[in-house]
């Protein structure tokens, strides 16, 4: 999760993966199931790390949506007492 190329996606937590470790984290639980879509695609096609961080119950949809679009959750451990996943999407 600390790769300067990785995209970081939770909720609550993104103010302090930032002030903590200087990573970028994105709020997602504020993009609709649309955005989520050209998110999930977007990040797929770059072939970067992509890390989500269930900080909240709001995350189950924006997670719903991103294993339907194929995308895989690797659990990884515990960031701030919270689980964390790196995400991962089948080869084409």
């Amino acid at each position: 999760m600390t790769d300067p190329r990785a995209w970081v996606f939770g909720d609550i937590q993104t103010g302090s993966v930032w002030y903590y470790s200087g990573q970028t984290a994105f709020k997602l639980p504020f993009a609709d199931k649309q955005a989520r879509a050209v998110i999930w695609q977007f990040v797929a096609s770059r072939g970067e790390p992509v890390f989500l961080i269930r900080d909240h119950d709001g995350m189950q949809p924006a997670i719903s949506d991103l294993e339907q679009s194929g995308g895989q959750l690797e659990h990884r451990g515990l960031v701030m007492g919270m689980p964390y996943y790196r995400v991962t999407w089948p080869r084409r």
